[in-house]
């Protein structure tokens, strides 16, 4: 009764090598235009206001927080909710492929310790 299941393998018309240069470029390109866009946003915001925007950059007694400080900090409970939704559509996705309990499937006959 024993059958061996022969999965073919999957070939890829691409070589490993092309596939780390392409994601290496990918990620070159991403990160270049993510600084491109965030310099490009701050300059604008500098030319829209410049008093107030060197106001948000040092702290004063009216300002109790820098604009970059609030930046960080809204930066960081930003990744943190949105990590959290990832983790949550990942343990969704999970619950179809995998059942939530073994005990499901093979639910564990009492032990009596009284025959």
């Amino acid at each position: 009764m024993d059958e061996t299941v022969n999965i073919p393998e999957s070939k890829s018309r691409y070589s490993p090598e092309f596939k780390l240069k392409a994601g290496i470029f990918l990620a070159a390109v991403s990160g270049i235009s993510a600084i491109a866009g965030f310099g490009a946003t701050v300059a604008a915001a500098k030319r829209q206001d410049p008093k107030y925007f060197d106001k948000g950059m040092v702290g004063s007694i009216h300002v109790k927080e820098t604009g970059a400080s609030l930046a960080l900090r809204a930066l960081g409970w930003g990744t943190l909710y949105a990590e959290r939704k990832i983790l949550k559509n990942f343990d969704i996705k999970l619950e179809i492929f995998y059942p939530k309990s073994l005990e499901m499937i093979h639910p564990k006959e009492e032990l009596s310790l009284v025959d």
